[in-house]
């Protein structure tokens, strides 16, 4: 029998869920609900959506706490939002100490979704610094469908973007200087993101990865150290040049290994 309970009252875990709806009634699961007839007539009949049910989002919050995952991503958000960050910040209160990290939090949940409060919570999380940097003259601009075909001034950047849509992959140091380079030619930081979001988890064997939400978000700070001198556009945020990733990367071998992938015909995406 699942003995959760006994670590978290049934007030505790109500009160979770009052923080959306207070009136909402709590759904429980009735013995034969995962009978396959029963779930079957169930999803028929059913025309709105389901209410939460305690059990599942109790076992939901269980697992965050047993499997101690770092970060962790959901796509949508609502109430199984709720309780995965109350797990998520009971870890943190445990294993907060750990002094090795470059962040105030050691476990993070990303959400993936359109709910207005929590895009209106993520945006009061972006730092002061790089808020007044967001009008910032560019030098270069430029669009999505540039970015995607590789047509930017800079040879190393579209070596990196060729190899990630050619083979789904791109070596882990190339990473770093591509997304920070999206960040520097974009009209701003919200379509930035967007650009590097849609072209991870288009192209890239580990799109809508925890780990790989997680390698854009350091390129705008996440997991890093404040960087001096404050620059523009970046504020105190790490800044890459092509020029510095040169002289620490065997260029030519690099630029020759993509250019000899352009010559195959048949790619990933085709």
């Amino acid at each position: 029998s699942f003995s959760y309970f006994n670590i978290h009252s049934f007030d505790y875990l109500r009160a979770l869920i009052s923080k959306i709806n207070p009136k909402l009634k709590i759904k429980f699961i009735k013995d034969d609900f995962y009978s396959k007839k029963n779930i079957q007539t169930s999803i028929k009949k059913e025309k709105r959506p389901l209410p939460p049910e305690l059990e599942d989002l109790t076992r939901l919050h269980w697992l965050v706490l047993a499997r101690k995952a770092i970060n962790t991503l959901e796509f949508g958000s609502g109430f199984s939002t709720i309780f995965i960050a109350d797990a998520k910040s009971i870890l943190n209160k445990y294993f907060g100490d750990i002094s090795e990290m470059r962040s105030d939090k050691l476990f993070h949940l990303y959400t993936v979704g359109e709910n207005k409060n929590f895009i209106n919570i993520t945006k009061k999380r972006l730092p002061k610094n790089l808020k007044k940097h967001g009008g910032d003259k560019r030098q270069y601009i430029y669009t999505k469908e540039q970015f995607e075909k590789s047509i930017t001034h800079d040879k190393l950047w579209n070596s990196a973007q060729k190899e990630l849509v050619i083979t789904g992959r791109m070596h882990n140091y190339m990473r770093m200087l591509w997304g920070k380079k999206v960040i520097e030619w974009s009209e701003s930081y919200e379509e930035a993101f967007s650009i590097l979001e849609e072209f991870n988890n288009k192209y890239a064997y580990d799109g809508r990865n925890p780990n790989s939400y997680s390698g854009i978000l350091w390129c705008f700070g996440l997991f890093d150290r404040p960087w001096f001198p404050e620059r523009p556009i970046f504020g105190n945020l790490r800044y890459m040049s092509s020029d510095s990733t040169m002289r620490k990367f065997k260029m030519n071998e690099y630029l020759h290994y993509v250019s000899s992938l352009e010559g195959n015909k048949e790619t990933l995406f085709d």
